[in-house]
């Protein structure tokens, strides 16, 4: 049987998008029973590894996560429903890391496509990044071929590039060495 005392041993994970104030009182209810407060609260959304300090970050977080499953594995090892609840979290955590870290290894290591056919604007970020790490450029790097601050870059793909003029985005792709091509469809004459 599980005692609800035994939550500090644990992390809470958070899967969630954007918004994570539909967990506002469950973290509400952590802060004021710090007695039941997990070791750690991950809320993880929907994220692409885009450079290679949040690379191996996620290396550091998955061996971590590893070892803490493991270790959850040996103490529940008589306590089917203990190893289930306790184990989860940790389960899908780590199969959304090895994820992360196996598609940004695609991306810095596969040869770039001749051209991205982008379909959506939404789409625009995931492109850019792969286009940047397959020329093994920084973000200091490109922040200094279109004349600003890393901190800039960052957060153009933070924001996965939604905030942006016409103008830079030309000048971040003149920059990574490629063209760009808009077209506008008439659906009507489809």
């Amino acid at each position: 049987m599980v005692n609800a005392k035994k939550l500090y041993n644990i992390h809470l994970f958070i899967f969630e998008e954007r918004n994570i104030s539909k967990y506002k009182n469950l973290l509400n209810f952590f802060n004021n029973n710090r007695d039941l407060k997990p070791k750690g609260i991950y809320i993880r959304g929907i994220v692409m590894i885009k450079n290679e300090r949040q690379y191996k970050y996620s290396l550091n977080k998955l061996q971590e996560f590893k070892s803490e499953l493991n270790k959850i594995k040996e103490q529940y090892k008589n306590d089917e429903q203990g190893l289930k609840m306790f184990s989860q979290g940790y389960i899908e955590h780590i199969a959304q890391l090895q994820d992360d870290v196996y598609r940004y290894e695609k991306m810095k290591n596969n040869p770039l496509p001749q051209e991205f056919i982008i379909r959506s604007l939404d789409q625009i970020n995931k492109y850019l990044v792969w286009l940047r790490l397959g020329r093994n450029i920084t973000q200091t790097h490109l922040a200094k071929l279109i004349k600003c601050k890393q901190s800039d870059i960052s957060r153009f793909e933070r924001d996965n590039y939604n905030k942006f003029s016409l103008y830079t985005l030309k000048k971040i792709i003149k920059a990574l060495g490629s063209t760009i091509e808009i077209r506008i469809i008439n659906e009507k004459h489809r």
